[in-house]
């Protein structure tokens, strides 16, 4: 089951963690857990580490 204010971090399509987020009402946990997973999350034009 999904949670409101949660959103997983994914890398190279897998999840490698989440953002949870709780304090205001569950639209506005969901859109800060979703712009800080999106931040920790690298594009996809980000050269891959050696």
């Amino acid at each position: 089951m999904a949670l409101r204010g949660g959103t997983p971090v994914v890398v190279d399509g897998e999840v490698v963690g989440a953002v949870g987020v709780a304090g205001s009402n569950s639209e506005n946990d969901t859109e800060i857990a979703r712009t800080a997973g999106a931040s920790l999350s690298p594009s996809p034009n980000t050269p891959p580490h050696d």
